[in-house]
């Protein structure tokens, strides 16, 4: 649904256009490496507006959300998109839930507790910022970043995590022993050098 003002410049266009159906898991397929996870993640459903002036091509309003709120994954996204060909702005709003632990360890690698939180994201012409809380079992987390770039690369970052409590089993980093199956997150770590540990536990997602 929407208009066209010009034909030949596509100048003064606006249009709306409503989504459903999307499979978060072939999202993650592309997003997250060696992804294996059995069970259904449910669909996506969401709105957006696209505008083209002055030049610029825009996205005002996006919302996406999954369709079922007891899936697996729940996740909703809501905010804006400006200059799509230029200097990308974004205030991005995101809602998400992860029920189920196997599927954390499928993102992580590690067997994590159920998560929940939000996440704020804003660009401007020349920085990114990220702000962050999440629950996972009883452990609160809040995060804040803020990177700083030009033409050349990255000029600062900025990065401050708090927690309230912090309890080693909701993050799958406490070493377990259920039978003769063995849990033990430390070996993953173990011979490889202090920069590259951070690729390790988080290796699985392509970030």
């Amino acid at each position: 649904i929407g208009q066209v003002g010009n034909l030949l410049t596509l100048e003064d266009t606006h249009i709306t256009a409503q989504f459903s159906g999307v499979e978060p898991r072939d999202v993650l397929f592309t997003l997250v490496d060696d992804f294996d996870y059995a069970r259904p993640l449910g669909k996506l459903a969401g709105r957006l507006v696209l505008d083209h002036a002055m030049a610029d091509w825009n996205i005002p309003t996006l919302t996406v959300a999954s369709v079922e709120d007891s899936d697996p994954l729940f996740l909703q996204v809501e905010g804006s998109l400006y200059n799509l060909t230029g200097l990308f702005l974004a205030d991005l709003n995101t809602r998400f839930k992860i029920r189920d632990p196997a599927l954390l360890e499928a993102l992580t690698g590690l067997r994590m507790n159920p998560a929940e939180g939000t996440t704020r994201i804003r660009s401007a012409s020349n920085s990114v910022s990220i702000q962050n809380t999440t629950r996972i079992g009883e452990t609160n987390l809040a995060a804040d970043a803020k990177v700083d770039f030009d033409a050349e690369g990255i000029t600062d970052l900025n990065l401050a995590v708090s927690s309230s409590q912090l309890h080693l089993d909701d993050l799958g980093l406490q070493a377990d022993r259920k039978g003769a199956e063995t849990y033990n997150p430390s070996e993953r770590l173990e011979d490889v050098e202090p920069e590259d540990r951070k690729s390790v536990v988080y290796g699985k997602c392509g970030v």
